[in-house]
């Protein structure tokens, strides 16, 4: 009995002391041994890792062990609290909020009530349901133990916080509404009009609307970026900042808001391109869907109108995010291939591709999708009749590539 337990025992030493990538480590080799030698309940052990990657902001993982800890026991709440908290991080507010609720249906004392309370606030305010658009706080630490839910702290600079909502937030929100409509519009002309000239007007309008959507969506959620911010970035690159203000400037930059306006940014240098035009227009429609059920929310007759058309959106979010990850798998190998013809763009694909990897690494739906066409490429190069030597070459690229997607550190 001893293996697993004072495995168990290091690992929330290691927590204690802030050394998750240790306290993982105890706590996978105590998961592993627990059935033969341990004394520990599978979901406490699930729930203390769980609560180790969400300290590291590796929420896929830790929603992972979430999961499993429900489906060891249902009745623990700190699972349930672990699965909100990595929601949470994910940026799924709405199934956040689920989870949350769950876990205060089974201990109406936990202390996930707070973060409840903040990602209702959020909702409330149009900050998405399931499309990834981040938020500047996560859910609160209550004590120094496995069982505390993470909190990074606020980002440095920022003229607001997420639970404290931006003066003339509504005024904002409709804003956001109004160029997203206009964005997702003029995506429909563009894709009607066959006149070139005219169609590229029309796709230079889409990218516009597009990123002026997502960069204020940011603005909403994360604040104005005041002049802590360039002081902050100032002491970055002399290496003198402090890791909580790093922390806070990568959560800014880890944001799909973020990601998605540097997507616009290079589709202002690309051919226009009804394809390319996918992932922006999905992830709109998520976010416009979500701000616009928060706008007609206290407009009786109007909401009655809307709700059901905006519900068929809502209650997708998850299907429609992963869609948007597919394409945007699918858009990377259509810019390789245009590199063959005269609209070839090398600098967009060495950013796109950059781009995606940063996805690849916080983006559980990116993991997915690219998932889906590893099954697929190995079906058909790593079939029984395929070629030793084309198995070997092909074997060689997907290790290159998978290493891009999971850099190890160095010994």
């Amino acid at each position: 009995k001893e293996m697993a337990d004072a495995a168990k025992k290091e690992g929330d030493e290691a927590f204690k002391a802030k050394d998750f990538a240790t306290a993982i480590k105890h706590y996978t080799t105590a998961i592993e041994q627990n059935a033969i030698n341990g004394t520990s309940a599978k979901h406490v052990l699930l729930s203390n890792r769980s609560a180790c990657y969400a300290s590291l902001q590796q929420y896929d993982k830790a929603l992972e062990d979430a999961k499993a800890c429900i489906v060891a026991d249902a009745q623990f709440a700190k699972g349930w609290s672990r699965k909100g908290g990595a929601m949470y991080g994910l940026g799924d507010y709405a199934g956040a909020a689920q989870a949350y609720k769950k876990c205060l249906e089974k201990d109406a004392n936990n202390p996930c009530k707070a973060d409840l309370e903040r990602v209702e606030a959020i909702l409330a305010r149009g900050g998405g349901g399931g499309g990834g658009h981040g938020s500047s706080s996560r859910p609160s630490a209550t004590r120094p133990t496995p069982s505390a839910t993470y909190a990074p702290p606020p980002f440095p600079g920022g003229g607001a916080s997420s639970s404290s909502p931006i003066k003339g937030h509504k005024a904002m929100q409709l804003l956001i509404v109004v160029v997203q409509m206009a964005a997702i519009g003029c995506a429909v002309a563009f894709g009607m009009i066959p006149d070139r000239a005219l169609g590229r007007v029309f796709f230079q309008r889409v990218v516009v609307a597009a990123l002026a959507g997502f960069v204020l969506h940011a603005v909403l959620v994360h604040g104005l970026p005041g002049l802590g911010l360039i002081k902050t970035m100032y002491r970055a690159l002399r290496g003198t900042a402090e890791h909580s203000e790093l922390q806070g400037i990568s959560r800014v930059a880890m944001d799909l808001n973020t990601h998605n306006a540097f997507y616009c940014s290079l589709l202002m240098s690309s051919a226009p391109s009804l394809i390319l035009l996918i992932p922006v227009i999905l992830h709109s429609a998520v976010s416009l869907a979500s701000k616009m059920t928060a706008l007609v929310a206290d407009m009786g007759p109007l909401k009655a109108i809307a709700a059901p058309i905006l519900g068929q959106i809502t209650s997708r979010n998850a299907q429609i995010t992963a869609w948007a990850a597919q394409s945007e798998v699918t858009i990377f190998f259509v810019t390789i291939a245009q590199l063959l013809t005269p609209s070839r763009n090398f600098i967009l694909v060495i950013l796109y591709g950059q781009l995606l990897r940063v996805r690849y690494l916080v983006s559980a739906d990116s993991k997915t999708a690219w998932g889906n066409l590893c099954s697929r490429t190995d079906g058909i190069f790593l079939h029984a009749r395929s070629p030793t030597i084309v198995q070997g070459a092909y074997n060689k690229l997907k290790g290159y590539v998978v290493g891009l997607g999971n850099p190890q550190p160095k010994p």
